[in-house]
């Protein structure tokens, strides 16, 4: 199956919970799928044989599901859950990547080691999707850095707060400014349940609606 592939990230979720836990495929043998213990906010996902998940691989221009069982724990170099080679997978037309030009506020705090308390900084979205945002800041960062976001979007009749770990996946042009100089980054969702996915598309097509409207 040539989306299970060596170092492919994937997302799993215990099968009846929200949470998706991001993780890497480190084996594809003939009767089983060997992923990394699946993290999430620095949270494993404990499972044990006989457990049911489901299993997400987003692509450029599909997601594919599928479910698998967990057969048990192996070891290579780092501790592995050995899944076992899904019946079916899938594929779903990315509908939760529409981009939306917008102007959000953002608040935002880069992932450091240890204990300490996550320090928030205030930046712009001004672009979003399903997958992610592009925010503009003073502060510069590195492709890989991983970040702690909040936000809230409107949706009429009510507000959704969201707080979700995101990963510096591009660094764009910096921009000259008279006092700052601001950075431009492509920021990809890590951790976000279809549940929220759907809530972030629903809000981006409600203000394309309303954007119509105005024209």
């Amino acid at each position: 199956m040539e989306i299970l592939k060596v170092n492919q990230k994937v997302e799993v979720a215990r099968r009846g919970e929200p949470e998706f836990y991001p993780a890497l495929i480190q084996d594809v043998a003939g009767d089983a799928i060997c992923i990394t213990v699946p993290y999430l906010h620095g949270i494993p996902l404990i499972l044990v044989p006989g457990d049911w998940v489901d299993v997400r691989v987003i692509e450029c221009d599909a997601t594919y599901h599928f479910t698998s069982m967990v057969l048990g724990r192996r070891r290579d170099k780092i501790p592995l859950y050995a899944l076992s080679v899904p019946g079916e997978v899938k594929r779903v037309q990315r509908r939760h990547f529409v981009r939306l030009e917008t102007l959000l506020e953002v608040r935002y705090a880069p992932l450091v080691d240890g204990d300490g308390e996550p320090v928030f900084r205030i930046a712009r979205a001004i672009d979003i999707s399903g997958g992610g945002m592009r925010l503009v800041t003073d502060q510069p960062l590195d492709v890989g850095d991983r970040l702690l976001l909040r936000f809230t979007l409107d949706l009429g009749e009510r507000q959704l707060d969201f707080e979700t770990l995101g990963r510096v996946v591009r660094r764009d042009e910096q921009e000259a400014a008279p006092v700052k100089t601001r950075y431009r980054y492509g920021i990809e969702f890590l951790g976000l349940s279809m549940h929220e996915q759907d809530q972030i598309v629903r809000y981006i097509f409600r203000r394309m609606a309303e954007q119509r409207k105005l024209r």
